[in-house]
């Protein structure tokens, strides 16, 4: 497989193949694993030198232009196409380890047989990354592979007798001096089954600074987000006066859209019905029978007062009555009806005194006198109280449905009228159900903060029994269709009005 074109200059590619030693130059094949060449006398000791200083600055040059480029991946395509120029390979494959542990890699080279042995050499390229030491395959019996996967690769390469009965496979991994697998660099030879103890010396040198740039470039990318944000800033600014146009007729656009204008108002829920339960007559409360929050019917007992007093008064009267009906009889029986007659009458005030205290003993248990939810604080304080007649001490109110109040500021009440619906935000409550206003007020008053408020009256449906008599909050009366410009400057006028 051939590689598009090639992004390195053409110095570099010359530097770098003419610092990987030939064959011919190195002299007989070693194998693997590595053996350094005798030195034998001083002319090669120099030839040694020089071959080292141009295997450094090939490797320097290749790094160079790897690091001057902007992304990973065309790195990753330049490196394999100068390892494939300067070994003369029939493929290189440089492969690099990602994100999530996924596997990425480049190939440049002569070899038209990636199709065949793709599966295979990326096995081999996982085997080498995972026991992080260099491995071969080759069609030598000498030299061939003893791993699995190298072994299936080069299997694979024999079968392609027309093109490659003789190869080399070599696969290094790329390790950071930390220990960390950046990828793999895998070589394949056709018609030779090695290469020379020089040739691997060479290659041993470059996974290591390879390593350290393709991770320094890998850190060095962009993210997805940063990479649409470049995109996205390159357009505005290629298109600022379009961009500028688009924003200037959605402007005009969404200021020309009609919607309600709505007129903002603090809102308190009230019940829609209350009876207020008050002492039917002096006395002390004996006994509490409910709680605050408590749901009751028609005719449940809510609190009784003291009947000791009027039980001991009955008692008494009755005791008059009796007295006042005997000696009755007896002036009956001497004919003196005067004293008669005023026994009489004190017998009849009696008994209306004994009828009137005892009205008042049947309503000394204290009843419900509608369904609803008791409404008070402190009930359980009530016991051993003394109360006055009319005094107050609890209220009783159906809460299936409840009032709003809203207090609509002076400047705001000529859009306001009946039948508007009504959108509350309530500070403890959400999803409040849209109202409709009842009525409003003809005149104003005076709240307690020194406001001069307009009352309207909206319902709420409370079937559910979330809201509570008391919440507090504010609602939107959503009045006429204005344009939502108008809406807006309305608003704010109103605020800079305020403050003035």
């Amino acid at each position: 497989m051939s590689s598009p074109e090639t992004h390195c200059p053409l110095p570099v590619v010359g530097t770098l193949a003419a610092g990987f030693p030939s064959e011919q130059a190195s002299g007989q094949s070693t194998g693997y694993p590595l053996t350094a060449p005798p030195v034998q006398s001083p002319r090669m000791h120099q030839r040694a030198a020089a071959e080292s200083a141009g295997d450094a600055a090939a490797i320097l040059g290749l790094l160079t232009r790897l690091l001057s480029e902007n992304r990973l991946a065309s790195a990753r395509q330049l490196l394999a196409e100068q390892l494939a120029v300067a070994s003369g390979a029939a493929l290189v494959t440089v492969a690099t380890v990602g994100a999530a542990e996924r596997v990425e890699k480049s190939v440049a080279g002569s070899l038209d047989l990636l199709t065949g042995i793709e599966f295979a050499q990326d096995a081999a390229i996982g085997e080498t990354l995972c026991f992080v030491r260099p491995l071969s395959a080759s069609s030598q019996s000498k030299t061939a592979a003893t791993t699995l996967a190298h072994r299936c690769l080069s299997t694979a390469l024999r079968r392609q007798r027309d093109t490659a009965p003789t190869h080399y496979v070599w696969t290094l991994p790329l390790v950071c001096e930390n220990d960390h697998v950046v990828g793999a660099i895998q070589w394949i030879w056709l018609d030779r089954a090695t290469v020379t103890a020089t040739q691997q010396a060479f290659l041993l040198t470059l996974p290591a600074p390879l390593a350290e740039t393709l991770l320094l470039l890998e850190r060095a990318q962009p993210s997805r987000w940063q990479i649409h944000a470049s995109r996205w800033r390159r357009w505005f600014t290629d298109s600022r006066g379009l961009v500028i146009a688009m924003v200037l007729a959605c402007c005009v656009a969404l200021a020309c859209v009609p919607v309600r204008y709505p007129v903002r108002a603090e809102v308190t829920l009230k019940p829609e019905t209350q009876r207020v339960i008050s002492a039917p007559f002096p006395g002390t409360v004996k006994q509490v029978f409910v709680t605050s929050g408590m749901t009751v019917t028609a005719g449940t007992p809510l609190f009784s007062l003291d009947e000791d007093d009027l039980r001991t008064r009955i008692a008494a009267e009755e005791a008059v009555r009796a007295r006042e009906s005997a000696q009755r009889s007896g002036h009956l029986a001497v004919g003196d009806a005067g004293a008669a007659e005023l026994a009489r009458l004190q017998i009849a005030k009696s008994s209306a005194e004994i009828q009137r205290l005892t009205k008042r003993l049947e309503r000394a248990i204290v009843r419900a006198p509608i369904d609803g939810v008791v409404l008070g604080e402190s009930l359980e304080r009530l016991t051993g109280m003394p109360l006055e007649t009319g005094a107050v001490t609890m209220e009783v109110a159906p809460l299936q449905r409840l009032l709003a109040k809203l207090d609509i500021p002076p400047d705001e009440i000529q859009w306001v009228r009946q039948g508007q619906r009504v959108r509350f935000r309530l500070d403890a409550v959400e999803n409040l159900p849209v109202g409709t206003l009842q009525r409003v007020a003809p005149r104003g008053w005076m709240t307690a903060r020194g406001l001069y408020r307009f009352e309207a009256i909206a319902e709420v449906d409370n079937q559910a029994g979330k809201w509570k008599p008391g919440m507090q909050g504010t609602a939107d009366v959503l009045t006429q269709h204005r344009p939502w410009a108008w809406c807006w400057f309305q608003r704010i006028w109103r605020q800079v009005r305020s403050w003035m």
